[in-house]
């Protein structure tokens, strides 16, 4: 998994709809990405909230909106769990959770026409010699996710990632 990461720029914006949300606490993004490049800001009328603005190596840039309050005048202590929202540069659920690793809940589904071509291939070759394809990724580091967790099984066999676009 790539956790390699910088801070974004400031003013930094896309479009107003979250792409996914986590339920985690501010403490626990913390421990993942530090302190927030943004602590107590003005939300414009939920209150204030932390932000984490993050690019990737891959280009993918990822900004973390953590609310300081469940309700008006209801505060979230830093370590408790709470819905933090999840804005990309991307719509690709996938990829976005190759990098945030925390649970992506509600999950924004892009539509068909905006989804991003599903180029790499997660493939496995059995005791027998058999090769399946396990499953396709739009992003190389999707795939790279979840070859992870598989090798990371009891069961061995053989991964790797074939990358449709070169053919």
């Amino acid at each position: 998994m790539n956790f390699d990461w910088e801070p974004l720029p400031p003013r930094v914006r896309w479009d107003f709809h979250p792409v996914a949300t986590i339920r985690t606490s501010r403490k626990e993004v913390g421990v993942v990405f530090g302190p927030p490049q943004a602590a107590g800001i003005d939300s414009n009328g939920v209150g204030p909230m932390d932000v984490w603005a993050l690019r990737f190596g891959c280009g993918l840039e990822v900004r973390l909106l953590a609310f300081h309050w469940r309700s008006p005048g209801i505060v979230v202590p830093w370590d408790d769990p709470n819905v933090i929202e999840v804005h990309a540069n991307s719509k690709d659920g996938d990829h976005v959770a190759a990098h945030v690793p925390f649970e992506l809940m509600t999950l924004q589904v892009p539509d068909e026409r905006e989804s991003p071509r599903r180029s790499w291939v997660l493939k496995r070759q059995d005791d027998l010699g058999n090769v399946f394809e396990v499953r396709s990724y739009s992003s190389r580091c999707a795939a790279e996710r979840e070859q992870a967790r598989l090798e990371g099984t009891l069961h061995k066999q053989t991964y790797w990632i074939d990358d449709l676009a070169t053919r």
